[in-house]
């Protein structure tokens, strides 16, 4: 919308809408609309584009809101205001005012603020302040000709120009971020390296066609991939499609470029086979920069959230339903390759008195405490997780029974010889005893489990403070 029809508007004393966010205290927002009529959400009138008249209603409409929302106790919360301007009067009549982004007014939100509404509630919620684009002077888009290498009738694939800097700089937290770009036209691939660095990413990694991205996928896994849909071979769908058949590769976000236009069976293929985002050439270096750190944070949201559902929140361990699915995977492996896998049950003797006599909080101590020296204690390769209560389960992979006992008796030892303080420093002296079942992947999980349990059950009878394996147990 052109800002002399916006002037206009307000001369006409029509109804103007305004979203922002507040943070700290701190209202952020611009005008997005004027009428009644719903906002053209392909034309927004940049805030470096406005008139003096523009900035100074936005400024006062910025105040009236702050000291409403502080007022009502609102922060860390995205807004949605409506009022009504008179510029003869130079009067300005809030309408409403709540706590919410309009669907109409998301991608002109979007183009202002340089991130998208879901990052912008994501950081709120997160205690931060959403990233914003700096006041300059809006960039030069270079309509380069088509290059003669370029396959007819489609249209070149150039980018931006080489003078187009990006204002946006990402958060301090993705700059370790790794991002493999993926184009056949090595100028495109200098330019959009030369975005990501200038918003402050780092590891940039370049590939030219799908044998390539492979290779460097094989090598260091990207956080994020720029895919060029027209590709020597084959196609940005088709490695997508690829991708995502993969269980390691298909949690990786797919952005698709493409000088294609764009139409609705792009956008639909891009998103079918897998891709999370789509932009289409000629694009302004703040819109690319803040699409990757939109997707690059949900990633990472993801990844946390994932990891939660696996670990143990007391002890940092593995959990139940994690280490049921290592389990089920060695086991595998051990069939394939013939290999032998051992498993320990591990319970702390006595342990209700610990809690009877001490309270709770002594026992939720005693328990990382051992979490902490069983971790600290194995191979890298091996696997601990608490199991339940005061049980924990050891997974070790290309160990005999055998070996399985000499690490448990060095467990119990190490735990006998430790003593723990509880809040009023009395020493506490905890023991552990041992089962030990091994396997070459013939039995189901649930049957070696229950084997290992039983020699638990078996050292338990035979004192405490003792390793006992299935076959000693059985033996008995």
């Amino acid at each position: 919308m052109k800002e002399r029809f916006v002037a206009e508007s307000m001369v006409a004393g029509e109804r103007c809408t305004m979203e922002g966010y507040i943070h700290e205290g701190e209202v952020c927002g611009h005008i997005l609309s004027t009428g009644l009529r719903e906002p053209d959400p392909f034309s927004l009138c940049r805030a470096d584009d406005a008139s003096a008249l523009r900035q100074a209603v936005e400024s006062r409409v910025l105040a009236i809101a702050g000291a409403v929302l502080a007022q009502i106790g609102l922060d860390n919360a995205a807004f949605s205001l409506e009022f009504f301007y008179n510029q003869r009067h130079n009067h300005i009549s809030l309408l409403e005012i709540k706590p919410v982004i309009s669907r109409a007014g998301s991608q002109r939100f979007e183009q202002s603020q340089g991130i998208s509404q879901l990052g912008v509630l994501v950081d709120l919620a997160l205690g931060r302040k959403p990233a914003v684009i700096a006041q300059r002077a809006k960039p030069s888009i270079a309509a380069l000709a088509p290059n003669a290498n370029d396959r007819a009738p489609e249209p070149a694939k150039r980018v931006e120009a080489e003078g187009s800097r990006c204002s946006l700089l990402i958060s301090d937290e993705l700059t370790d971020s790794r991002i493999l770009v993926v184009d056949d036209q090595e100028h495109n691939l200098s330019i959009l390296a030369t975005m990501l660095r200038d918003a402050g990413f780092v590891h940039i990694d370049l590939a030219r066609n799908s044998d390539e991205l492979f290779k460097q996928l094989a090598q260091d896994k990207p956080d994020l991939i720029l895919l060029d849909i027209r590709l020597p071979g084959r196609d940005g769908f088709q490695i997508c499609e690829q991708l995502q058949a993969s269980p390691d590769d298909a949690e990786i976000p797919v952005i698709f470029l493409t000088a294609m236009y764009k139409d609705a069976q792009s956008i639909g293929r891009a998103f079918a086979a897998g891709g999370v985002d789509f932009l289409t050439r000629p694009f302004l270096p703040e819109e690319l920069i803040a699409r990757v750190q939109t997707h690059l944070r949900l990633k990472h949201y993801w990844e946390y959230l994932k990891e939660l559902t696996r670990i143990d929140p007391l002890t940092g361990l593995l959990n139940r339903r994690a280490m049921c699915e290592q389990l089920e995977a060695e086991r595998s492996r051990a069939l394939r390759t013939g290999s032998t896998y051992a498993l320990l049950m591990g319970d702390i003797d006595h342990f209700k008195p610990v809690n009877d006599n001490n309270g709770h909080r002594c026992g939720d101590a005693v328990l990382s405490a051992v979490a902490t020296l069983l971790k600290e204690r194995v191979r890298r390769s091996e696997q601990v997780c608490r199991w339940g209560g005061e049980e924990f389960l050891l997974l070790l992979p290309d160990t005999d029974a055998a070996g399985a006992a000499v690490l448990a008796d060095a467990l119990r030892s190490a735990m006998a010889e430790s003593a723990f303080a509880c809040d009023d420093n009395r020493a506490l002296h905890i023991t552990l005893s041992f089962g030990i079942m091994a396997d070459h992947g013939e039995r189901t999980v649930d049957a070696c489990i229950s084997k290992a349990d039983d020699a638990l059950y078996a050292a338990k009878n035979a004192g405490r403070d003792c390793c006992m394996t299935h076959a000693d147990a059985v033996g008995r």
